[in-house]
């Protein structure tokens, strides 16, 4: 999933379309390919399938790196931060909030 999106597969038609995500690689809530998203991973469903969360990781030019947990509503592809956590990587080791 490097290009900043994450598919689903029609089995039927064996066809594959973008759930969300645009190839913009950010951080923005939205709803299917209005949403951004930055090198999704480690997927995971919620017990009734109605909800997929993932991770996802950035980093700004501040040398600053966040990591996301992020939600996708499976009624209606809408994206959501969960969480957001920052780590600066100063000289003298690395410190997060």
């Amino acid at each position: 999933m490097t290009n900043h999106r994450i598919r689903k597969i029609d089995l039927t038609t064996n066809t594959v379309s973008t759930l969300v995500g645009n190839g913009t690689a950010s951080a923005i809530n939205g709803i299917g390919t209005g949403a951004t998203l930055y090198y999704p991973k480690s997927l995971a469903l919620d017990s009734v399938n109605n909800v997929l969360y993932f991770v996802q990781g950035e980093s700004d030019s501040y040398s600053t790196s966040y990591t996301f947990v992020r939600k996708v509503s499976l009624s209606n592809s809408q994206v959501t931060t969960v969480h957001r956590e920052a780590w600066w990587n100063y000289y003298n080791g690395i410190t997060s909030y």
